[in-house]
């Protein structure tokens, strides 16, 4: 038979690291959609310089 102190040490082990895995997920998602966001905004710019260089090829 198992102690009882071994079974709670080893379910004090699994709940830190579940917690140590939500944390690491929570962080990762928020770098992700940082990075979608950022990425999102230089595509807005290139299509602003395109439609301006565009504008610019048919005013002359």
């Amino acid at each position: 038979m198992v102690p009882l102190a071994y079974d709670t040490r080893q379910l004090y082990l699994a709940s830190v690291l579940t917690s140590a895995r939500a944390a690491m997920v929570a962080i990762t998602l928020l770098y992700m959609s940082s990075l979608r966001t950022a990425r999102s905004s230089n595509q807005e710019h290139d299509a602003a310089d395109e439609r301006a260089v565009v504008a610019k090829g048919l005013v002359k």
